[in-house]
């Protein structure tokens, strides 16, 4: 993907959206992926819009970029690195709280509620809901 946007490894990135979510996800991936010149767009879209700044139709030409992934050991984890870290770790379930106590059954949960253990920090705790983040 970043090839196809004529990114590179040393290129500067800046992702937006509407409430956060993709741009974080944006963020982690080329962070882990090796690209650290990464960035997300407090406010994001709705700010951008809110303070009146130009918005476009148009799609950028196609560039041709070079990368080379360099996937970062240790920021992704598997169930047996949890389970070796017995108490050591704190465990956070990022999604709404309704889906954590398990009220929600929805076809992304395959089965409701939470892994043992787990504290629930929702992203929506640490966003203003408008994009903005906050502590």
């Amino acid at each position: 993907m970043i090839e196809r946007i004529g990114g590179t490894e040393s290129s500067e990135y800046v992702a937006y959206d509407d409430d956060l979510t993709g741009a974080s996800r944006f963020w982690f991936l080329c962070r882990y992926f090796g690209i650290r010149n990464v960035r997300v767009l407090n406010g994001g879209w709705e700010k951008w819009v809110r303070e009146g700044r130009p918005v476009s139709t148009e799609v950028p030409s196609a560039r041709r970029g070079h990368f080379q992934p360099h996937p970062a050991a240790g920021m992704v984890v598997d169930i047996n690195w949890v389970r070796r870290m017995g108490r050591g770790y704190v465990l956070v379930d990022s999604r709404q709280r309704e889906r954590y106590l398990g009220g929600v059954h929805e076809a992304i949960d395959p089965k409701a509620g939470h892994i043992p253990g787990a504290v629930n920090i929702p992203y929506t705790a640490v966003t203003s809901g408008r994009g903005d983040t906050q502590a």
